[in-house]
């Protein structure tokens, strides 16, 4: 999710996200929200629900109630908490359930998808785009190291891309968009 966009929901459900920006070694907040920019709406929805669960819990027990890992697991949200109530429970499972039949990418209605090496849920247009990041593929020259033909965009830091060499690993430059990845991984000075 854009850095934006999980800033102002974790902002808006400081118990929730009480560990939010702690270390990795500390809590697997620490890789914030997971998840693709469609899915923001169901974050936010489920973030608030939760946040007003843990307020109306007696303020000696709220440290307890925190997300400890949000993220997107085989197509589908998983929202992870240190300790819940079944109230709690029940809103989590609705918004997993949602996030079945919600595009990751664009938040349009979507489906799961298993016909990739990655299982996601997407939309008919998601998928269509996904044919222009294998023409984009294909613009890609050989590695520079190797000689190698073979190479893939990939999503780094939940934001940026890099193209990157499938034979030896080096990868070029990182870029706000695909086509500017594979652009900078072409340009040899």
């Amino acid at each position: 999710m854009k850095d934006e966009l999980e800033e102002l929901i974790i902002s808006e459900c400081p118990n929730l996200y009480a560990d939010a920006g702690k270390s990795e070694m500390e809590t697997c907040m620490h890789w914030g929200l997971a998840v693709g920019d469609g899915w923001e709406p169901l974050i936010r929805e489920v973030s608030i629900k939760l946040e007003k669960l843990i307020i109306e819990l007696p303020e000696e027990e709220r440290s307890k109630y925190k997300a400890a890992q949000v993220k997107e697991k085989f197509g589908t949200l998983r929202f992870y908490m240190n300790s819940e109530t079944e109230e709690m429970s029940e809103a989590i499972r609705e918004a997993e359930h949602k996030s079945c039949v919600t595009c990751e990418r664009c938040g349009k209605e979507g489906r799961t998808r298993n016909d990739r090496s990655w299982v996601k849920t997407l939309c008919d247009e998601c998928v269509a785009e996904d044919e222009e990041y294998k023409r984009l593929v294909s613009e890609m020259i050989p590695c520079p190291f190797c000689k190698g033909n073979s190479g893939s965009i990939e999503l780094i830091h939940f934001h940026h891309w890099v193209c990157e060499c499938n034979t030896c690993d080096a990868r070029g430059p990182a870029a706000a968009s695909k086509e500017e990845a594979v652009k900078l991984y072409n340009k040899r000075d």
